[in-house]
């Protein structure tokens, strides 16, 4: 499999090769970002886009993996996380612009879980205004389209989530 196609890995997968040095965590989450530049702008799935700081984790992980500090069960592998939920310095604005500048102090367990485990982040996606519709759209950022069609809802809470993963932005999505 090319460097361009490693974005197509399952997350175990993904790990699996990544622990092993078959592949870089940085080759991992480049071919994940360089999916993310091709397909998101016309789903609109991921809001925030966190290339370089995951650029930054890969590199980190990668020199800790060839040091010997032990690798995470999702060692390098590439993740988003919903804008509802805290992710430190990055707005948890949850689709609403009356909280597109609040700005979380610290991490939600659920990030710090999946950090934890060696999972980059490369982005924060959509969700409905206060993540509470069926379908994924609200006046801070838009909507999120399928990567299946137009005609078809991605879902809401998680529609960014879900369009994310469904077109392959990212082997898991909170």
């Amino acid at each position: 499999m090319s460097n361009t196609e490693l974005w197509r890995l399952s997350a175990s997968e993904t790990a699996r090769q990544t622990t092993a040095g078959d592949i870089t965590a940085e080759q991992a989450i480049s071919a994940a970002i360089a999916r993310m530049d091709a397909v998101n702008p016309g789903l609109n799935a991921v809001v925030e886009n966190l290339s370089d700081e995951a650029l930054e984790r890969a590199r980190m992980l990668d020199q800790a993996r060839v040091g010997g500090t032990p690798t995470g069960p999702l060692h390098g592998v590439p993740v988003t996380i919903k804008i509802n939920v805290d992710q430190t310095g990055h707005p948890t604005s949850n689709g609403v612009p009356a909280l597109k500048d609040l700005i979380a102090p610290a991490n939600a367990p659920i990030v710090d879980n999946l950090l934890a485990a060696g999972a980059i982040v490369i982005g924060r996606t959509n969700t409905p205004e206060f993540s509470f519709r069926a379908d994924t759209d609200n006046p801070l950022y838009g909507r999120t389209h399928n990567p299946w069609g137009r005609h078809i809802s991605p879902g809401g809470s998680s529609g960014g989530a879900g369009s994310a993963v469904m077109a392959g932005i990212g082997a898991l999505a909170h």
